[in-house]
């Protein structure tokens, strides 16, 4: 996590700079906030940032660093902080994939008590604003700002799991609380958005 998201993404944007570049748009993640996300009833931007585990981890220092390269470089840099992204393509073990392929399948889903709140975008989406952002770039100010990338779709796992269950039709059964929650579980994950 530390190599790719930090270390490499550290050596692109010093690269990308010396070769005259000056305008960046940079992804990261809502899990940048980590315990953070508990604390607020929308998450700001400037939300404090308590990141748990090496991925979460890696991304804040990411952001971090790339943001202290805007200011120092005089650079036009949007970081924007992606919230809870789901549709086609995405990693097969993850939650939307993974209840999909039961839905389809005619199987059950198990998941945990599912009372997480979460700011749930399609990933078309967030393509769009990603891309006016990056069309935009030109009528923000230099020095790096951060924007959280969602939607107004904000509801527990559980409730996302029934609409998504009942528009695919499936047949199966959804297993509420079949896995108990992860250690240190942040229950709210919801933007504060512009």
């Amino acid at each position: 996590c530390f190599d790719i998201n930090f270390v490499q993404n550290e050596s692109l944007l010093t690269s990308a700079i010396k070769c005259g570049i000056n305008k960046f748009l940079i992804c990261g993640s809502c899990f940048e906030y980590g315990l953070s996300g508990d604390d607020f009833p929308q998450i700001p931007i400037d939300a404090p940032l308590k990141p748990i585990g090496a991925y979460a981890y890696s991304k804040a220092l990411a952001g971090l660093s790339a943001l202290n390269l805007a200011k120092n470089k005089n650079l036009k840099l949007i970081l924007a902080r992606i919230f809870h992204v789901y549709g086609l393509g995405e990693n097969p073990k993850r939650f939307w994939p993974s209840l999909v392929n039961a839905a389809t399948s005619s199987s059950d889903f198990n998941m945990s008590y599912g009372e997480q709140l979460r700011n749930f975008t399609h990933v078309d989406k967030v393509v769009s604003i990603l891309l006016d952002y990056c069309i935009k770039l030109d009528s923000y100010d230099h020095g790096g700002i951060i924007k959280n990338i969602g939607s107004r779709n904000n509801m527990s796992l559980k409730d996302f799991a029934y609409k998504e269950w009942n528009r695919l039709k499936a047949k199966g059964t959804i297993n509420i609380g079949f896995y108990p929650y992860k250690e240190k579980e942040v229950m709210s994950y919801i933007p504060e958005l512009d």
